[in-house]
């Protein structure tokens, strides 16, 4: 994940990383502690480092989701179009999954970061960014033995209007990231 510094920071201890308002950072990993404050693991210039998360703004995408469970996302996906996906937090190891729904139902890849060069990948081809492989991914067959491009996440989801609950046609909120699927417990 990208993100932008909002201030200056300067490590106070050896596994920390300083940086600069402006600077642009990679975000390896983040997990936040139970009252929501929290460290993330990040990467400027081939250094890699703990950041306080409050002093950076994370890059907006409609495709990551947070926390959402494995399961969760796999209820989510199952009844989309194939090439629907979201990131996540992987739950069995550090750093992000992405689960994706194909013909044959949804799967969850493990996006591997390379320690040499700091670049991210599912099979060969490395990237620079979760976003550059999400980008490369969507005109890219993600699999090699069927024709599955990513398409963007969370088209819309029913909600029925409270206040005409006689009408035919639900109204339709869309929905662009992590809260929806927080808010059912994915």
């Amino acid at each position: 994940m990208e993100a932008m510094a909002k201030y200056d920071y300067t490590a106070k201890a050896r596994d920390e990383l300083s940086f600069r308002r402006g600077h642009r950072l990679k975000v390896l990993q983040m997990e936040n502690n139970e009252n929501g404050n929290g460290w993330y693991k990040a990467e400027l210039n081939g250094k890699v480092g703990n950041i306080p998360y409050n002093y950076i703004e994370l890059k907006q995408h409609e495709w990551y989701c947070g926390s959402v469970s494995r399961k969760g996302a796999e209820k989510y996906l199952s009844n989309r179009q194939n090439g629907t996906f979201l990131v996540r937090q992987s739950e069995s190891f550090p750093g992000f999954a992405l689960s994706v729904k194909a013909a044959d139902g949804v799967t969850h890849l493990k996006v591997m970061r390379e320690d040499a060069s700091g670049k991210f990948f599912l099979w060969n081809v490395k990237f620079n960014s979760i976003n550059e492989l999400i980008d490369y991914y969507h005109t890219t067959s993600i699999y090699q033995n069927q024709d599955v491009k990513l398409k963007h996440i969370m088209g819309a989801y029913e909600e029925r209007s409270p206040e005409r609950s006689d009408l035919a046609f639900p109204s339709v909120r869309a929905v662009t990231n992590e809260t929806y699927l927080n808010s059912k417990n994915l």
